[in-house]
Protein backbone atom coordinates (compact mmCIF):
# COMPACT_ATOMS: atom_id res chain seq x y z
CA UNK A 1 0.00 0.00 0.00
CA UNK A 2 0.93 3.37 -0.33
CA UNK A 3 2.28 5.10 2.78
CA UNK A 4 1.25 8.12 1.60
CA UNK A 5 -2.00 7.46 0.70
CA UNK A 6 -4.55 10.24 0.80
CA UNK A 7 -6.62 8.77 3.44
CA UNK A 8 -3.58 9.20 5.95
CA UNK A 9 -3.10 13.13 4.75
CA UNK A 10 -6.94 13.73 4.90
CA UNK A 11 -6.52 11.99 8.49
CA UNK A 12 -3.15 14.24 9.24
CA UNK A 13 -5.31 17.23 8.42
CA UNK A 14 -8.21 16.05 10.88
CA UNK A 15 -6.07 15.39 13.45
CA UNK A 16 -4.30 18.75 12.60
CA UNK A 17 -7.38 20.48 13.17
CA UNK A 18 -9.15 18.60 16.25
CA UNK A 19 -5.92 19.87 18.13
CA UNK A 20 -6.14 23.37 17.62
CA UNK A 21 -9.55 23.51 18.54
CA UNK A 22 -8.51 21.48 21.87
CA UNK A 23 -5.83 23.97 22.44
CA UNK A 24 -8.17 26.96 21.97
CA UNK A 25 -10.77 25.01 24.25
CA UNK A 26 -8.03 24.88 26.55
CA UNK A 27 -6.83 28.24 26.57
CA UNK A 28 -10.29 29.37 27.37
CA UNK A 29 -10.99 27.17 30.06
CA UNK A 30 -7.80 28.63 31.63
CA UNK A 31 -8.77 32.23 30.88
CA UNK A 32 -12.68 31.22 33.03
CA UNK A 33 -10.38 29.25 35.49
CA UNK A 34 -8.03 32.06 36.52
CA UNK A 35 -11.25 34.81 36.08
CA UNK A 36 -12.90 33.18 38.72
CA UNK A 37 -9.87 32.72 40.93
CA UNK A 38 -8.51 29.82 40.54
CA UNK A 39 -4.72 29.93 41.53
CA UNK A 40 -2.06 28.54 38.97
CA UNK A 41 -1.38 25.34 40.93
CA UNK A 42 -4.70 24.44 40.88
CA UNK A 43 -4.57 24.26 37.23
CA UNK A 44 -1.55 23.24 36.42
CA UNK A 45 -2.72 20.18 38.72
CA UNK A 46 -5.52 19.80 35.99
CA UNK A 47 -3.64 20.08 32.93
CA UNK A 48 -1.03 17.11 34.25
CA UNK A 49 2.19 19.84 34.11
CA UNK A 50 3.87 22.10 36.74
CA UNK A 51 2.78 25.57 38.26
CA UNK A 52 5.66 26.82 36.13
CA UNK A 53 4.70 25.62 33.20
CA UNK A 54 1.49 26.68 33.25
CA UNK A 55 1.97 29.47 34.16
CA UNK A 56 4.50 30.11 31.51
CA UNK A 57 2.07 29.08 28.76
CA UNK A 58 -1.04 30.85 29.92
CA UNK A 59 -0.48 34.17 32.06
CA UNK A 60 0.22 36.21 28.75
CA UNK A 61 -3.48 35.09 27.96
CA UNK A 62 -5.09 35.54 31.22
CA UNK A 63 -3.17 38.06 33.72
CA UNK A 64 -3.44 41.89 32.79
CA UNK A 65 -0.44 43.68 32.56
CA UNK A 66 1.63 44.73 35.76
CA UNK A 67 1.14 48.51 35.61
Amino acid sequence: SDVCSSDLLTAITAATTAHTRARAELDTAVACARATGASWDRIAHAAGITRQAAHRRWAHHTDPPSP
